[in-house]
C-alpha cells in the first residue's frame, strides 16, 4: 500500500517527517535528565568560577589553581563511574592489591565472556563474601525496542552492588571517530553508557531504561564490592516501544510482514497484516493526533495517527468502521476503529494493515512485537537451592550440558559429568546459574541437579528479607 500524505490539522499542510529524529523522553528519562542537567549546571558553575578567579588573580595563580581545575574534572568523571572509582580505591590500598587485581580481572572476564539472554530474563541470585565475582549478560536490542533493567537487593545485602551497562560498537561505528588533530581512532568494542550502584543504606533498587539508535548488542555487568554477601533480584526485559494495535491479539495473529512482494512483485508490502475477527477493536499504538480519517480503493477505510514524540505517522487500514475524527487527540490504547476487510482486502479475511512512516515506510514489527515475562524461579526447591551446592547424578545420561544462557536455545559451553558438584549462583525459571570447582560458569537444567547440603529458608518470588546466613 502506498503511503498517503500526512496532514497537520493545525496548519493544513503536509508535515515533513523526513528530517527529524525521534525524541525519546519518558517519565524516568525526564527525571534522569533533570538530575543530570542540575549536576551539569553545578559542575560548569564551579569550573567557570575557578577559571574567573584564576584569571583575576594573575598568571602566577594559574599554576597554583591548575590542580583545583583538574580535581573538578576528575571529580566529575568519577561521579558518573562508581565502579571505576571503587577500583581506583582498591588499587591505592596496597594491603588489598591482590584482591583488587582479582576483582578487576573478574570485571574484565564478565565483559569478555558474558551470559546470553533472550528478550525476557529474570533471576534470583546471591553473592558470597568469600568469592570474587562479576556476572556479564549480553542481549540483542533492535531499533524500535527498549531495554529495561530492574535490579533490587535484599534488606540483608551488606555491601554495594555495581551495575554497569555497555553498548557494543560495531566496526562501522567504531571507525567513525577522530582525535582532536583529525587522526582516525577506534572506539573500544564496548562503550560504558551508565554506571549505577545499589547501596542498602541509600538505594536498594535500580530501574534503567535505554532506547537504542540501531540494532545491536548490549552488555550488563553486575559486580559487588569485596566482602559482600546477600541476595538480589534481576529482571531484564526487551520490550516494544509501541502498543499492539489489535485488542487481545498476539504475535501469532501477524501473518504478512514488511517487504514481501505484492501484485506479482510490482510493489512491496509496507506494513504488517494482523488478522482478527471482524469488529475487533483497533487501538492507538501511542499517544498522538488523528490527522486523517478517509477511504481509498487500496486501503479502504483508514486512519492516520501522528506521533510527535517520535516524529512518526501510523497507518491503520482495511477498517470496518472508525470511532475517531480528524484533529482528535488520543492516548495509547484508545480505540480508533474496528477490524474489517475494506478496500483491496475485500477478498481476504478481516485484518488490520498497520504501517509506520517517517521519511518513508519502515518495518513496524520490532516496534509492536510483544515479548513475554519470565519467572525467576518456578518452585520452592529451585529457589532454596540458590547459594547451595548441588550434584548431577543421573542413570540415564553421562553428562549434563552447561549453556551460555537459561534455555536449550543457547550455546553449549561445557558438560558436567555424572557425580559432579557445582555451586548454584542464581535461579531463573527451571535453570540454575552454576560455577564448577575449576571456576567455569554456565547455566544447567535444574531438574537434573539435587542439593547436597541443607537448603536455606525458601525464597519467595520477590526478594526475601530473611537472613541468608
Amino acid at each position: 500500500m502506498s503511503a498517503l500524505p500526512l496532514l497537520s490539522p493545525s496548519i493544513g499542510q503536509h508535515t515533513d517527517l523526513a528530517s527529524a529524529q525521534p525524541v525519546r523522553l519518558h517519565s524516568g528519562s525526564l527525571l534522569q535528565l533533570s538530575v543530570s542537567a542540575f549536576s551539569s549546571i553545578v559542575f560548569c558553575t564551579l569550573l567557570l568560577w575557578t577559571s574567573v578567579a584564576t584569571a583575576s588573580a594573575g598568571p602566577g595563580a594559574a599554576a597554583d589553581n591548575k590542580p583545583l581545575i583538574q580535581q573538578l574534572v576528575s571529580w566529575w568523571q568519577k561521579k558518573i563511574m562508581p565502579h571505576e572509582r571503587y577500583a581506583e580505591k582498591l588499587l591505592k590500598a596496597s594491603s588489598k592489591q591482590p584482591a583488587a587485581e582479582q576483582w578487576l580481572a573478574a570485571a574484565e572476564q564478565a565483559l569478555q565472556k558474558p551470559f546470553s539472554l533472550s528478550t525476557a530474563h529474570a533471576e534470583l541470585g546471591r553473592f558470597n563474601r568469600n568469592e570474587v565475582r562479576a556476572d556479564g549478560y549480553q542481549v540483542t536490542v533492535k531499533q524500535g525496542q527498549r531495554l529495561l533493567v530492574e535490579l533490587s537487593a535484599a534488606d540483608n545485602f551488606n555491601g554495594r552492588l555495581f551495575v554497569d551497562l555497555f553498548k557494543h560498537n560495531p566496526p562501522g561505528v567504531r571507525q567513525q571517530t577522530a582525535t582532536n588533530d583529525g587522526t582516525p581512532t577506534l572506539l573500544p568494542e564496548y562503550s560504558l553508557l551508565a554506571g549505577k550502584v545499589i547501596d542498602n543504606s541509600k538505594q536498594r533498587q535500580i530501574v534503567q531504561e535505554h532506547i537504542p539508535d540501531y540494532d545491536g548488542q548490549w552488555l550488563l555487568r553486575l559486580q559487588p564490592e569485596l566482602l559482600t554477601s546477600g541476595r538480589y533480584k534481576l529482571r531484564v526485559t526487551v520490550a516494544p516501544l509501541l502498543g499492539f494495535p489489535v485488542q487481545n491479539a498476539s504475535n501469532s495473529a501477524a501473518r504478512s510482514f514488511f517487504g514481501v512482494d505484492r501484485d506479482a512483485g510490482r510493489r512491496r508490502h509496507h506494513g504488517v497484516d494482523i488478522f482478527a475477527p471482524r469488529h475487533t477493536p483497533v487501538l492507538a499504538v501511542a499517544d498522538g493526533t488523528v490527522v486523517r480519517v478517509s477511504e481509498s480503493p487500496r486501503g479502504g477505510l483508514h486512519v492516520w495517527l501522528q506521533d510527535r514524540q517520535r516524529f512518526a505517522a501510523y497507518y491503520f487500514a482495511h477498517l470496518e468502521a472508525t470511532t475517531v475524527s480528524r484533529g482528535q487527540r488520543v492516548r495509547r490504547g484508545e480505540q480508533l476503529g474496528t477490524v474489517g476487510n475494506s478496500g483491496n482486502a475485500r477478498t481476504t479475511p478481516p485484518h488490520l494493515h498497520f504501517g509506520m512512516y517517517r521519511s518513508g515506510p519502515i518495518d513496524p514489527w520490532p516496534y509492536i512485537r510483544q515479548t513475554s515475562a519470565l519467572s525467576p524461579a518456578t518452585n520452592s526447591q529451585h529457589r532454596n537451592a540458590v547459594g547451595q551446592q548441588v550434584a548431577f547424578n543421573s542413570r540415564s545420561s553421562a553428562t549434563l550440558r552447561l549453556r551460555a544462557g537459561p534455555g536449550t536455545a543457547f550455546a553449549i559451553r561445557d558438560h558436567l559429568r555424572s557425580g559432579s558438584r557445582v555451586q548454584v549462583l542464581a535461579a531463573s525459571s527451571d535453570w540454575f546459574k552454576v560455577r564448577t570447582d575449576d571456576g567455569l560458569l554456565g547455566w544447567a537444567s535444574a531438574n537434573y541437579l539435587t542439593p547436597v547440603a541443607r537448603p536455606e529458608p525458601e525464597m519467595s518470588g520477590e526478594i526475601t528479607t530473611k537472613n541468608s546466613g
